[in-house]
């Protein structure tokens, strides 16, 4: 970091936090200082994903969240500047989030929605935000979702997920469509003038895991013009904004070539992120002050490649200045070293991704489990998705600061499957587990992983979910060679087995569902929980 740099951080960071108006964000742009070099410590990165602006912008009256769904109601205007910070930004002001990563690029890029209900925002509401993060002597990542696609799902009509570029070019999607159909049954399906979904038959045939349903609305980054369209969209937003970085995320959605065309196609996608690189680079330069150029990629490099991502490539070329791993769906199983390891060479900070949709890290003591193993894992720091549920964000301080996270309680789990709409892209895990009625006893080994020393642990309980009749009479364990004595069961089918054979690393546990009953069982839950306190 240079002078100038030090001591404009300084001075931000001494700034009392206050509210913003629109009429600051409509003053003329300044340099923050806010530090910008990639290997700054972050201890937090904490993503938003718009949708506090843009579901207001085109009124939609309801907001998602992955502890609600859908269902949290949502003003259809703006009343003040205050009333969109506090849906989810307000509460970031006293916590250890270092970096916010907001999504500028959804569908719709921000400086293209439509401004009546968000007309107190000023005329450039993204800088609000920007100034918002500045005020508080946090980082602004610019992020831009690489080929969102929630645009292919059966309720994903009407213009706020239909922005211009994707609903004028139907030639540069995924899905091959003619232009007759797209008159008769796609448009009027996108126009909200049919409730006809127009891969109705094939949803009714496979389901809404299908891929051609998943990803049809995606762009083809085969075509010159989807890429050049975002190279377009990443260049305006460094012009625009004083951003700190540049946030790609290619796991929403990770779709970019037609199925089977992926490899072929990776030297077209190394170039478009060279091109990108070079923007980013000279936007730094002219600016006096680097941005940081961002990339959140799949749970593995070879994952990566499979949909046509080099990410070996882009960092041996020193095109990317952070990683940011992983779907974050798997946090008690993903690997880190492979990511870690190529990283490193090139001194490039890899951040573990840890996503509020995994299931079950709506508990805090779970949330602290991923948290801590991710970052046993060796990266730099934490990258939160999906996270923005206010009255959670005290678990934020628990996993910031890693020497108290030792000393909290924490629960580890076996993860479970989280690959829907994730084209490969996730290292899966092996629950929920079904044990059909057999005329025989089935046995499954799992593996579980405890990353801290259990010496001086209060308790160590280990806890099953199960589905099914009599699970306490017909289940037993064993941890590592020893029998798991069953010690005690609750209504809800969660049953707690002595966890004394427990030990720091991985643990092997083997379940035996007896035979002899006519109905089955599954396994939804293996939780491990060490009580500090």
């Amino acid at each position: 970091m240079n002078r100038r740099d030090f001591i404009g951080t300084v001075a931000l960071a001494a700034l009392p936090a206050r509210q913003l108006t629109a009429a600051d964000s409509d003053k003329s742009t300044t340099t923050s200082g806010t530090p910008a070099a990639s290997r700054m410590k972050r201890r937090i990165i904490w993503n938003n994903d718009g949708d506090d602006m843009r579901m207001v912008a085109f009124g939609v009256g309801r907001l998602w969240n992955a502890r609600d769904g859908d269902n949290t109601p949502l003003t259809k205007r703006f009343g003040s500047v205050q009333e969109f910070l506090d849906l989810r930004m307000s509460a970031l002001r006293d916590s250890p989030v270092d970096t916010i990563s907001y999504c500028g690029v959804f569908n719709w890029p921000v400086w293209e929605f439509p401004r009546e209900r968000i007309a107190v925002l000023g005329e450039n509401p993204l800088k609000l935000v920007v100034d918002f993060a500045h005020s508080l002597g946090k980082e602004f990542f610019f992020n831009v979702r690489m080929n969102d696609c929630h645009t292919s799902g059966p309720t994903k009509q009407g213009p706020v997920w239909w922005e211009p570029f994707r609903l004028n070019n139907p030639h540069l999607l995924l899905s091959t469509i003619s232009p007759e159909a797209w008159q008769k049954d796609y448009l009027p399906w996108i126009r909200e003038e049919s409730s006809t979904y127009p891969l109705q038959e094939v949803l009714k045939r496979s389901g809404s895991g299908n891929r051609d349903v998943q990803s049809w609305a995606a762009f083809d980054y085969a075509r010159a013009e989807v890429r050049d369209y975002f190279i377009g969209l990443i260049r305006e937003a460094c012009e625009r904004y004083d951003v700190d970085g540049i946030d790609l995320d290619w796991l929403r959605m990770p779709f970019f070539f037609r199925f089977g065309e992926e490899r072929k196609n990776v030297p077209l996608m190394n170039d478009f992120v060279r091109r990108v690189a070079d923007i980013v680079r000279a936007a730094g330069q002219r600016r006096g002050r680097p941005i940081v150029l961002a990339m959140r990629v799949p749970d593995s490099p070879e994952r990566a490649l499979d949909i046509g991502l080099d990410v070996e490539t882009w960092i041996a070329e020193g095109w990317l200045d952070m990683l940011v791993a992983g779907n974050g769906l798997t946090p008690f199983s993903m690997p880190f070293v492979p990511w870690t390891r190529l990283a490193a060479p090139r001194d490039i900070p890899v951040y573990g991704c840890v996503s509020r949709s995994s299931p079950g890290l709506a508990d805090p003591a779970v949330f602290r489990g991923a948290s801590h193993r991710v970052l046993e894992q060796g990266v730099s720091g934490l990258y939160l998705f999906n996270h923005f549920i206010p009255s959670e964000y005290g678990t934020i301080t628990d996993v910031a600061d890693r020497a108290r996270l030792k000393t909290l309680t924490k629960t580890y789990a076996i993860d479970t499957s989280s690959a829907w709409g994730q084209n490969g892209t996730v290292c899966t895990g092996p629950l929920p587990l079904n044990f059909p009625p057999a005329a025989e006893n089935t046995s499954i080994e799992l593996r579980l992983e405890i990353p801290e020393d259990l010496q001086g642990a209060k308790s160590v309980r280990l806890a099953v979910q199960w589905r099914g009749k009599n699970s306490a009479g017909r289940s037993h364990w064993s941890v590592n060679g020893s029998e798991a004595k069953l010690i005690n069961s609750t209504e809800n089918a969660v049953l707690e087995h002595d966890g004394s054979a427990l030990k720091p690393g991985l643990n092997r546990l083997r379940v035996t569902v007896t035979s002899g009953t006519p109905a089955g069982l599954v396994l939804d839950s293996v939780r491990v929980t060490v009580t500090r306190s």
